[in-house]
């Protein structure tokens, strides 16, 4: 029975290592031209880095390497893989707020979450990003 825990034990933390290593290579950076907003962290126009630290988890860093926020996201699927990595913003209440990350060439993006009301369409609905490779 020790024998079995033992080696239950290695393939969950073998497994939590692989599910770690897929991430590394989810880093964009974009040019904000406006204020925006990022889960409850209001930030300027100007350049930052977007990472994906875990499945739900999103970091956003300034071009000093700076982290500035974590956020926690849900998945989105679209039928037709995105042309390029996108950030698509919202207007609410008259901010700028980050709804979702595409990255290129995936079906599968992350949305974050936000409180629904006041929403209109974002007079700039979407930002294109570059792909940064490793962190």
């Amino acid at each position: 029975m020790k024998r079995i825990t033992t080696s239950l034990a290695i393939t969950v933390l073998l497994l939590v290592g692989a599910a770690s290593a897929q991430y590394n290579d989810q880093k964009m950076t974009a040019t904000i031209p406006f204020d925006f907003v990022v889960g409850k962290t209001a930030l300027p126009a100007g350049q930052y880095v977007f990472l994906r630290t875990g499945q739900n988890q999103l970091l956003v860093r300034n071009t000093d390497g700076r982290n500035l926020t974590t956020v926690l996201t849900g998945s989105v699927e679209t039928a037709k893989a995105a042309s390029g990595s996108k950030l698509r913003f919202e207007t609410v209440n008259g901010s700028h707020v980050l709804v979702q990350v595409w990255k290129e060439q995936e079906i599968i993006g992350s949305e974050l979450y936000h409180a629904r009301e006041g929403v209109e369409e974002a007079q700039y609905s979407a930002i294109h990003a570059n792909n940064a490779g490793r962190r």
